[in-house]
């Protein structure tokens, strides 16, 4: 029988999610689970035991809910999965504690005994700036906290490390996660001593590192058992969520840039090695073997837009609002009547969308040049323009050694269509959105899975999942006006 499918796990702190590709691109079904998170304070933990059951029932479910007979025309399985866990294992290979995520900081809360080597040498050595979220900096908490259980710890795994453990009995991790523990040196793409040795943890306890497009074994029949599948598929390693996108994205070759544009956002260019001379940028190895992904993470975006909708946009005393302000939707209902309500510039407004600004060395939003004569629109607008100023400053950060003219948005502001056509006025470039059945993610993990294993020739596959739903060219005087208006909000932001 052909194998001409491919199956993939998209594991992140809300649900996992299981995608069956045929290998031309299509999705054939997909089945989601949702996860819950325990969050209080800086906590924010989960159960793997949740992970692993969440893949055997959306397993068993896309088996079920395809059209046809699919289990033996599996090609090859793969995963995508949120990154900076920290999970501990015993020797038996089973969970000592909850697995911390991404977004759980409380090891700020104990002396951090990385911070012994200076900061720019440890960006130098691992491409990353050391922080709470880390890895290593997390197993030092709990190593504080739970000495007894520390002591117990054999081996740290990511989220999907751990499921390709559950399904083929193998220890290991790719480039991508490896790096998002802080403790890789992405000179020598190795675990980075000098950090492992300042944070007083055993080489040993971290586990053997792979590319992400390696095979890593096959489905155990335990594995089997619990999920429907069969022993014979090979189970492709995969990667961490944001490598996994560039991928989908089609970010793929060197110089190529994507812009995630979400709730979190970020800018991000392939690039033959790391850079350090631009402000704000962080180096991960990237998916695709030999490459890195330089990106920039761009708060302001997701956020802001969010702020607009549930603050400015709310409900009035009527009960009713353009948009709906407590969903998590996209794209806001009527936006695109309510921003064409003010004009380009919005009449004098400038808008510093610093909204994540809460540490006192950090800057802070503002409205500048309010009067009473500004509506709800003027504000809108000026915002929206104030996000891509701060787009236009990482794009021109990125591209003034390394030109590039087109930009490819994905996420789910993506079908802000309005807000795209005033990125590609203000950018001055050609910007793309998309249109496709899963998340870029996902895509990602599938052409992983199919490089892997030689029905793909190359990584630039992205093509075969998704089509360019719109392009946005530049209006070359709105672009003029918007030059002019970049140059006063360089300025006055501060």
């Amino acid at each position: 029988m052909t194998k001409d499918l491919l199956l993939v796990f998209d594991c992140i702190t809300s649900g996992l999610t299981a995608y069956l590709f045929h290998f031309t691109g299509s999705l054939i079904v997909q089945h989601h689970v949702s996860l819950s998170v325990s969050v209080d304070g800086r906590k924010a933990e989960q159960n793997p035991l949740d992970w692993w059951c969440a893949l055997c029932h959306a397993t068993k479910k896309v088996l079920e809910l395809a059209p046809v007979k699919s289990v033996n025309r599996i090609a090859a399985i793969s995963f995508s999965a949120q990154s900076q866990v920290c999970l501990c294992l015993n020797a038996d290979g089973h969970p000592l504690y909850p697995a911390i995520t991404w977004s759980d900081t409380r090891s700020a809360e104990v002396v951090n005994p990385v911070s012994s080597i200076p900061p720019q040498e440890h960006y130098y050595m691992t491409g990353l700036w050391d922080e709470p979220s880390s890895s290593i900096r997390k197993l030092i908490w709990l190593r504080e906290k739970y000495p007894a259980l520390y002591a117990s710890t054999h081996y740290v795994l990511q989220c999907k490390d751990y499921l390709v453990y559950r399904l083929t009995d193998n220890l290991c991790t790719d480039y991508t996660d490896a790096s998002s523990t802080h403790a890789l040196d992405i000179n020598c793409m190795d675990w980075c001593e000098p950090v492992l040795q300042a944070a007083g943890v055993p080489r040993k306890i971290f586990p053997p590192i792979f590319y992400s497009n390696e095979i890593v074994g096959t489905i155990t029949s335990k594995a089997s058992g619990a999920t429907g599948l069969c022993t014979d598929i090979p189970v492709v390693l995969g990667a961490g969520d944001v490598l996994c996108s560039a991928v989908g994205a089609g970010c793929t070759e060197p110089g190529q840039i994507f812009l995630g544009l979400g709730s979190s956002s970020w800018m991000a260019q392939c690039r033959n090695k790391p850079v350090y001379n631009i402000p704000n940028v962080i180096n991960n190895p990237h998916a695709v073997p030999g490459l890195f992904l330089c990106f920039t993470p761009v708060p302001e975006a997701g956020v802001t837009f969010k702020w607009l909708k549930n603050e400015i946009l709310c409900y009035g005393p009527e009960g009713h609002s353009p948009v709906n302000p407590f969903l998590n939707i996209y794209p806001y209902t009527n936006m695109e009547t309510f921003i064409e309500k003010s004009i380009p510039g919005a009449n004098g407004l400038f808008f510093l969308p610093h909204i994540m600004g809460v540490e006192v060395n950090e800057p802070h939003a503002a409205i500048l040049g309010l009067t009473w004569r500004h509506t709800q629109a003027d504000i809108v607008r000026a915002a929206l323009e104030g996000i891509c100023f701060e787009l236009k400053k990482r794009w021109i950060n990125f591209t003034t050694h390394s030109p590039a003219s087109e930009l490819i948005v994905v996420g789910p502001a993506q079908k802000e269509e309005i807000w795209l056509q005033l990125l590609s006025n203000i950018l001055n470039i050609t910007v793309y959105n998309t249109t496709h059945t899963s998340t870029t993610d996902a895509i990602g993990a599938a052409i992983i899975a199919g490089q892997a294993i030689g029905l793909y020739q190359s990584f630039s596959q992205s093509n075969r999942f998704y089509s360019i739903k719109h392009t946005f060219h530049p209006q070359p005087e709105q672009s003029i006006f918007y030059q002019k208006k970049f140059e006063e909000y360089l300025k006055i932001n501060f």
